[in-house]
């Protein structure tokens, strides 16, 4: 019973030992659930709330938070704000990681949609991506951040905020002006260094934060001045109208533009710099300049500007009207560098347009608009701020001078003179003399231009358009806008040389009259010439002595009682010495041809000859008596010419074989004359034939006048230049003394030697063989001769041939010569070869005839006589050695 009592015993007390583990679970349970509490909440991040203007795009639960692409935090709930009901707050859930560092203040958030402007693109990526926030922390480093207070709530921002810690240079620019854009550009010799990234209003004054990429911050120094861009600049004058832009962006948007003077002591860039309206304005003196005006004026000081010789260089700040001094008060700046000509010897005057019948002035401000400009008269003077302003500019300096004048319809006072084309002084009065007949008219030759003032000076008065038109002369003069509405004066000195004592001279009343005063004023001569036609002759046609022009035509009018055309003509002072009784003047073409193949010659006189015409005098006896002014010469035409130059006589024809005017004679290929006229008479052809009086010898009763033309046959191709030239006469002279006035055209060309001197020796033959015009005589195979004719015996048993034997061999030529054809050869043939016998390898060819003279030769025979020729020489022949 004790031991039952035992066992019970001790499984109770084993039981009880593992009681405990009960509890424990629980306690773990506990311990998990509390983990997982605080996981949920540690993994939940933080929250902040953001107020945005609208919260178009955005979704709670997909709207991401956004730092450079990493997603850090989503938007959990998005509701309209409950203090201003146009805006929306969206609270978004920050990643414990990024919290620290996100909910700081300075924090900026900007809610990144598709934006497309003239000055940005931004955002494309979210056309697939959908809208996400952009967040910005408040500094470059972690330590800037944490250095920060915390904050939960932010105003988001409608465009990218300044990236203060991307590298580059940040600077501020003070403006009363916000009408610039940010992400507007800044530009440095227009290219794009930089962007507007932030405006503030800070009261009454608006700062433009602006960022310089890094590569570009040596171009900012302390000197460094700034200006806006208006984004066009219209320039508009007489000469033309100029658009410029700097870029499409500058253009709509705006712009700003900066430059830095160049030194080599420049200092680091200022934080803080001023932006200028223009860059004028940038250039513009601090101290303030003031001009009154007795009057009021129609100037927009917007528009307007201040000039200096045709720059502008100041503005007009401010413009008023005291009406207790009735004055128009100006108050201006002018540019630093310009300023110290606004001084006591400056001049200030108002320049606006003025269109009248009598007075036409400042064109140039028609487009622009008026404008002030100033002047000084020593640029050393001590400086002054007070000025007056006057209507006229500063008075003129120069040489001043008077014109007399019967007229001045379009003259007046501030008409330009000119002196080839280029304004050199004006009118400065005109005064009416007493009787009213004449104008005294009181002018300035500026300083610079009076060395081309001196006693020679002309004046003549110069319309906006002048024009003098003859038959071969178009004379156009059309000045500047100014001269073609009121005109102008214009000088001509026609020596450089000439004193420079006068100061009073004559106004001619235009381009004309001035014309014949010049021709008396240079010392020359007029005179007259009587011809029948005037030909292409015209007023101005030039008059040449040895090409060089000597004067030219004056007028030319008809004189009825003597049905001939009188020509007056002007002759300069270097020539008119020349002139004399025995002076003749022709008719000069501009154009003379001469070919001469392979040459062709074009002869031109002169240009001005070649468009109108002209004429040219020579004067064969300087020694003759002297002519006085006006003298009437005749022109010396063609007939006169005839008469002199050439002798005529008359060629007779059957055809005119090309002949006609002008084809020429010649002698030895020299030109000695020409065909002067062709008719037909009696049916034949005959022509009329002028050639020059020193060649009149050649004219002999048996001279030969024969056709010389292209030819070409199996012989060869002769006389090529008549191919161009077309077929020329040529005259070869004969022995006779008698001349003759009348020839026949001979049917073919003499023989060479006719008309030469020598012996003529006549040779009959059997037949002529190969003998022609021009075949050699020998003899011992020199060439002693020509064949000079051949023709066939009376009673046709033989052939007649004319030998012409040269003066120096006439005494070789005796009694009982023997002639035999050279041209025959033999042949002899033996066991030791062949053997040809003839007198010369050329003879083979052209033929030729052959002398031997024995030792008994006879005397020398006379013109005339007559041999036999023989076919061959015999053999003995050849032996004869006689002692000429």
């Amino acid at each position: 019973m004790s031991e039952k009592r035992s066992d019970y015993h001790r499984a109770v007390e084993k039981g009880r030992g593992t009681l405990w583990l009960l509890w424990l679970i629980p306690l773990v349970a506990m311990m998990m659930a509390g983990w997982l509490i605080y996981k949920h909440y540690a993994d939940k991040g933080t929250e902040i709330v953001v107020t945005f203007n609208s919260g178009k795009g955005i979704e709670a639960g997909k709207t991401p938070l956004i730092y450079q692409g990493i997603k850090i935090g989503t938007v959990t709930d998005i509701r309209i704000d409950a203090h201003d009901l146009y805006k929306v707050d969206a609270t978004i859930v920050v990643d414990p990681r990024a919290s620290q560092y996100i909910t700081r203040e300075g924090t900026k958030f900007i809610k990144v949609e598709p934006k497309v402007s003239i000055t940005e693109i931004s955002g494309l990526d979210t056309i697939l991506t959908g809208v996400y926030i952009e967040v910005y922390p408040a500094g470059g480093t972690k330590e800037e951040i944490l250095k920060q207070p915390l904050r939960f709530t932010f105003e988001g921002m409608n465009h990218y905020p300044p990236r203060r810690f991307e590298k580059g240079l940040y600077l501020t620019l003070e403006s009363p002006d916000g009408s610039l854009s940010v992400n507007a550009p800044v530009l440095y010799n227009g290219f794009i260094v930089g962007r507007i990234v932030d405006k503030t209003l800070h009261g009454k004054r608006i700062d433009y934060t602006l960022f310089i990429e890094d590569r570009y911050r040596d171009l900012v120094d302390a000197e460094s001045r700034f200006w806006k861009l208006s984004g066009i600049e219209v320039r508009a004058s007489l000469a033309g109208v100029k658009v410029a832009f700097d870029s499409l962006a500058t253009l709509l948007a705006g712009g700003i533009a900066f430059e830095s003077p160049e030194s080599d002591l420049s200092e680091p860039p200022k934080k803080r710099y001023r932006l200028y309206d223009t860059k004028l304005d940038t250039h513009l003196d601090e101290r303030l300049v003031t001009i009154v005006a007795d009057k009021a004026y129609n100037i927009d000081p917007e528009f307007s500007s201040i000039m200096y010789k045709g720059f502008r260089v100041g503005k007009i700040v401010d413009m008023h009207y005291d009406t207790e001094k009735s004055q128009t008060v100006f108050t201006v700046r002018i540019a630093e560098k310009f300023i110290h000509l606004a001084n006591e010897k400056a001049w200030f005057w108002i320049v606006r347009p003025v269109v009248s019948i009598r007075e036409l002035k400042g064109l140039d401000a028609v487009l622009s608009g008026p404008y002030i400009a100033f002047d000084t008269a020593d640029i050393h003077a001590p400086r002054t701020d007070r000025f007056v302003l006057h209507d006229e500019p500063i008075p003129l300096k120069g040489k001043h001078i008077r014109l007399k004048a019967a007229h001045a319809e379009s003259l007046k006072s501030g008409t330009a003179i000119f002196f080839k084309d280029i304004p050199i002084g004006e009118i400065t009065k005109i005064n009416l003399v007493p009787g009213g007949k004449t104008l005294d008219i009181d002018a300035v030759i500026f300083d610079k231009f009076t060395k081309f003032l001196n006693d020679s000076s002309m004046f003549y008065v110069k319309s906006g358009f002048e024009m003098e038109v003859s038959l071969h002369e178009i004379h156009i003069d059309s000045g500047s806008l100014e001269t073609m509405v009121v005109g102008g004066i214009s000088m001509v000195t026609l020596n450089k040389d000439a004193p420079k004592k006068k100061r009073d001279f004559f106004l001619y009343r235009d381009y004309k009259t001035f014309k014949k005063a010049r021709y008396l004023a240079s010392g020359g001569s007029f005179y007259h010439i009587e011809t029948k036609e005037l030909g292409s002759l015209s007023q101005g046609s030039p008059v040449l002595y040895r090409k060089l022009k000597a004067g030219e035509i004056i007028s030319y009018k008809y004189l009825p009682k003597r049905d001939s055309i009188d020509i007056l003509i002007f002759i300069e002072k270097n020539f008119k010495n020349l002139i004399n009784a025995s002076t003749r003047f022709e008719n000069l073409s501009g154009v003379e041809l001469e070919m001469n193949f392979p040459d062709i010659k074009l002869k031109m006189a002169s240009m001005e000859t070649l468009i109108h015409g002209g004429l040219v005098f020579e004067t064969p006896d300087p020694e003759a008596a002297k002519v006085k002014n006006g003298h009437r010469f005749r022109l010396f035409d063609e007939n006169f010419r005839k008469k002199e130059r050439y002798t005529a006589f008359e060629l007779w024809m059957d055809e005119a074989h090309g002949i006609k005017k002008g084809t020429r004679l010649f002698y030895k290929d020299f030109p000695i004359g020409k065909v002067d006229g062709i008719v037909l008479e009696r049916d034949m052809i005959k022509v009329d034939v002028l050639v020059e009086k020193s060649y009149a010898r050649l004219l002999r009763s048996d001279s030969k006048i024969w056709l010389k033309t292209f030819q070409m046959d199996l012989e060869g191709v002769r006389n090529v230049d008549n191919a161009l030239t077309g077929p020329a006469l040529v005259v070869t002279p004969g022995l006779s003394k008698e001349r003759s006035a009348s020839f026949t055209l001979s049917s073919a060309p003499p023989p060479p030697t006719y008309g030469k001197t020598g012996l003529r020796i006549v040779l009959h033959a059997n037949r002529r063989s190969s003998l022609d015009i021009g075949s050699p005589l020998y003899y011992r195979q020199v060439p002693i001769g020509k064949v000079e004719s051949w023709a066939l015996g009376d009673d046709a048993t033989h052939v007649e041939i004319t030998v012409f034997v040269e003066p120096r061999y006439i005494h070789l030529v005796r009694e009982h010569a023997k002639f035999y054809m050279a041209g025959a050869f033999g042949m002899e043939v033996n066991l030791m070869g062949v053997k040809i016998k003839t007198e010369t390898l050329k003879t083979m060819v052209a033929g030729g005839i052959g002398m031997a003279v024995p030792e008994n030769p006879g005397n020398v025979v006379r013109d005339g006589h007559i041999f036999p020729l023989f076919d061959e020489a015999e053999e003995i022949w050849t032996t004869w050695k006689p002692k000429l």
